[in-house]
């Protein structure tokens, strides 16, 4: 067995499963969303395609550099003009390097084609929050209850009865959804969606708009929270803000020149 058809063989195989590994990620819903939703793919986690990732991606590289040891004679010969003068600059190293410049200035300035390939990205990540749902806002699964009745503004007294009366184990203020969701063998959205039941106004917007919420249209915003679209309407017009229903709060806080942030919070009544 030659060490060098190891290495050669090596990375036509491990770059297959780079590639498995990077479409992968490319599908794998934002981590707010995998996390709050205990997302698999083939019992894998979203970290766990992570670390795969980025371990054969290291391999790749240390064999890599060992492909090029092992034929670096070829290597320099393609950097050679026809007299075999070495010359770096040749018409193949150039338009290889052109082609990774249009790469990465086409990237950074968005446009297209390779544009595309992001939209189409992040399409699909927000495909995957609309499917699974969103979490009130990022890393909440790492928040005590505690904490995230206090963020939320919800009687923490009314979120542990409903929990223990659903029989939940290791129910107590200073654990977090994910500590709790593990000792009972669900997932952190499983237990949030119990704690519903604790919510004294169903129909009050929460005090942390959730991750997603700008993109969201002014009328389904008010179908979301049971609240009168034309009473969103106004309370935004008694703020100097117009808004209309099938605009996004991104869409209206752009005309104003504000923040979305400030659009929810104009939502809400005095």
């Amino acid at each position: 067995m030659r060490f060098r058809r190891v290495v050669s063989l090596f990375l036509l195989v491990g770059v297959a499963f780079l590639l498995l590994t990077i479409l992968i990620l490319y599908i794998v819903p934002h981590g707010r969303v995998a996390y709050w939703t205990n997302w698999r793919l083939w019992g894998l986690s979203k970290d766990d395609w992570t670390h795969i990732h980025i371990n054969l991606g290291l391999l790749l590289l240390i064999s890599a550099g060992l492909h090029v040891y092992y034929n670096w004679g070829p290597l320099t010969n393609y950097l050679k003009n026809r007299s075999r003068r070495m010359v770096i600059f040749t018409a193949e190293f150039s338009a290889a390097l052109a082609m990774i410049a249009v790469v990465l200035v086409t990237t950074h300035l968005g446009v297209p084609p390779l544009s595309w390939v992001l939209d189409l990205n992040e399409s699909v990540k927000d495909a995957a929050s609309q499917r699974y749902g969103e979490p009130p806002y990022g890393h909440a699964e790492l928040s005590t209850l505690e904490t995230l009745t206090r963020r939320l503004a919800l009687p923490l007294g009314s979120v542990l009865d409903e929990l223990q009366a659903a029989d939940y184990r290791e129910v107590r203020p200073d654990a977090t959804l994910e500590e709790i969701a593990a000792a009972n063998r669900v997932t952190p959205q499983a237990i949030y969606e119990t704690m519903q039941g604790a919510v004294e106004n169903a129909s009050s917007l929460p005090k942390i708009p959730p991750p997603g919420t700008g993109k969201k249209r002014l009328r389904e915003v008010a179908g979301e929270y049971d609240l009168e679209l034309e009473v969103l309407i106004e309370r935004l017009a008694s703020r100097g803000i117009a808004g209309r229903p099938e605009q996004t709060l991104q869409e209206i806080a752009a005309e104003h020149q504000i923040n979305p942030d400030a659009v929810y919070e104009a939502l809400k009544p005095d």
